[in-house]
């Protein structure tokens, strides 16, 4: 799994969490969050690394999900807004 496919899945992983009150599993994702911030400014669209660096994850799964690179609720995820 490269960088861009493990933060879309902790983005959704938070929301999920998220939605069902768990929160280690927010920490969790939270933690692996803020390291692929600091250590993916080569491997991350830009626009996606400024979302995480301000930790503004609902832009950054929306973000995602308009490239087309994180599944949206059709595929079982929840939708937007959670985070």
């Amino acid at each position: 799994m490269n960088l861009l496919e493990s933060v879309a899945q902790e983005l959704q992983k938070m929301e999920r969490g998220i939605a069902a009150g768990d929160g280690p599993a927010i920490s969790d994702a939270l933690r692996k969050l803020d390291e692929a911030a600091r250590s993916g400014n080569r491997d991350l669209p830009p626009r996606l690394l400024h979302f995480l660096e301000r930790r503004s994850y609902e832009k950054a799964l929306l973000f995602l999900k308009e490239e087309g690179l994180a599944a949206g609720p059709e595929s079982g995820s929840p939708g937007k807004g959670a985070v």
